[in-house]
């Protein structure tokens, strides 16, 4: 039986599972080293960086029945102060690359925004899109924060007519 190091840079979660034992709560390092049996232990790494998603809904039809263009930004991170959040995600996440977290992430919020567009006035997501982005990070925050994802902010960043 060899004993290794699993080392993770400042911004990874390093989690030690037993193996073949996924169901018990693992030992998370954030920004260290843990020493693991590779017989005994499967490791499992999440980068805590934060990311970022430009999102573009096309020819959506708003509430009122115009199609409008709209381009945002959305700014997430795998939420890291609480444990409950980070074995979360470990379990949802555990074979993905960041890549692949962002294309979850992506899907999620296009769904999201297109739901929201649906439920307002054109008028009212062009002349205040400061409202449409509270009402789309609202329902965001939520449905993420049941991945182990802590929403930071959504940015409307050009809303036109689409023809």
């Amino acid at each position: 039986m060899s004993v290794s190091i699993a080392r993770g840079g400042p911004n990874e979660a390093v989690f030690r599972y037993r193996a073949n034992d996924l169901f018990r709560e693992p030992k998370i390092i954030l920004g260290g080293r843990l020493f693991y049996a590779s017989c005994l232990h499967s490791i499992v790494r999440l980068s805590l960086n934060v990311m970022s998603i430009n999102t573009f809904s096309r020819g959506v039809t708003a509430a009122d029945g115009l199609p409008i263009n709209l381009d945002g930004l959305f700014v997430f991170k795998i939420e890291s102060r609480f444990k409950k959040s980070l074995v979360t995600a470990a379990k949802i996440f555990k074979e993905n690359t960041v890549d692949q977290i962002k294309a979850v992430c992506s899907e999620k919020m296009t769904y999201h925004e297109h739901t929201v567009i649906k439920s307002m006035a054109a008028e009212e997501i062009y002349r205040n899109p400061y409202s449409f982005s509270q009402k789309l990070y609202e329902v965001v925050a939520e449905d993420l924060a049941s991945l182990g994802i802590l929403v930071h902010y959504y940015i409307v960043l050009k809303v036109e007519r689409a023809d």
